[in-house]
């Protein structure tokens, strides 16, 4: 599994945005094993804007919010706001081409990503929950570790 879209940290707030908006949360964090800082710093590196290839290997541990088009639901007020802080850094995500200019100035994500969703289900990936690592984050304490 690899996510289409990747934000690091993602609070209770814009969980309940994202869940309201047709989110499923994925109760699994991905590469539970690779906890070690280089890791870390891998994941960091392959966030620069000049990374242009796919490379997950060694990603850390990790999780993932899916959105399908029958459950996606784009009214939800904070969506947009929520969206905004959203990338699509290649050296992480999937080279999915129906997202290919989430990067570019686009003026409602929540319109793009309803376009979007009638070619492709898109999943969110990310890192932290609350400020801290998935593995020390309280919220994904009954997640299922899924190692690599």
């Amino acid at each position: 599994m690899a996510g289409d879209l990747f934000i690091m940290n993602i609070t209770d707030e814009e969980q309940n945005v994202i869940i309201q908006a047709g989110g499923r949360i994925v109760k699994e964090i991905y590469h539970a094993d690779r906890k070690e800082k280089q890791y870390y710093d891998l994941l960091e590196a392959r966030l620069k804007p000049s990374i242009l290839i796919q490379d997950r290997t060694n990603l850390p541990p990790h999780a993932y919010i899916t959105i399908s088009k029958n459950d996606y639901k784009p009214n939800v007020a904070m969506l947009n706001n929520f969206l905004a802080k959203v990338s699509r850094p290649l050296g992480v995500v999937t080279n999915q081409k129906t997202l290919a200019q989430w990067n570019s100035q686009v003026p409602d994500r929540t319109q793009y990503l309803e376009q979007a969703l009638q070619q492709i289900n898109v999943t969110l990936e990310y890192y932290q929950y609350g400020g801290k690592k998935l593995l020390d984050a309280p919220y994904a304490a009954s997640f299922r570790r899924v190692d690599e």
